[in-house]
């Protein structure tokens, strides 16, 4: 680090009070204040690269559910009534699923509301697997209805922790940028 004078052509980038480049910060002078921020915007710039992926992946995730829960209420408060309409709430799971990456926690979660609503309502070999055939196990009371919630909870779970993250972006954004306005003013 360099300590000479102003009077000879260069200075001292961080404004340290000594000599020995050993006391404290008073100012920053323009190329540090340069190099500050752009240290800062870097940071700021993987942060909200990461975030924005991330909210892709949200985006994707939840059209794929809402997919989902938009099929289960086109069967309305009953529910499947026959093997037909169970495959049809069946291959519109299996599509979701298919549109989420190998892994994906939310392609897990409808794995499981599919196994839960074919192990609930499903035939098992009961009758004759004619998409007519009626459903030996239709939905009877609410259930229906807590099949259905429960894609929407998981779309709703979705679409908040997404909020969540982007507010929390904006929120890293402005500290960022509150910091480097406080350098500027020293």
């Amino acid at each position: 680090m360099s300590n000479v004078n102003p009077i000879s052509g260069s200075s001292n980038i961080y404004g340290v009070s000594d000599a020995s480049g050993a006391g404290t910060v008073t100012s920053m002078s323009p190329d540090a204040l340069l190099a500050y921020c752009q240290m800062q915007l870097e940071a700021l710039d993987g942060e909200m690269k990461t975030q924005m992926n991330q909210q892709e992946s949200a985006l994707a995730q939840r059209t794929a559910v809402e997919g989902v829960e938009s099929t289960l209420e086109s069967f309305g408060d009953n529910g499947p009534q026959t093997v037909g309409d169970l495959q049809k709430c069946s291959q519109a799971f299996d599509a979701a699923i298919a549109k989420l990456p190998k892994g994906d926690p939310v392609a897990a979660q409808l794995a499981a509301q599919q196994a839960d609503m074919n192990g609930k309502y499903g035939n098992h070999g009961k009758t004759s697997q004619l998409p007519t055939a009626s459903l030996v196990n239709p939905p009877k009371n609410d259930e229906w209805k807590g099949t259905v919630d429960s894609a929407s909870n998981l779309a709703d779970g979705i679409k908040s922790d997404s909020e969540i993250q982007a507010t929390g972006l904006m929120s890293k954004e402005d500290d960022t940028l509150d910091a480097g306005a406080k350098a500027i003013g020293q």
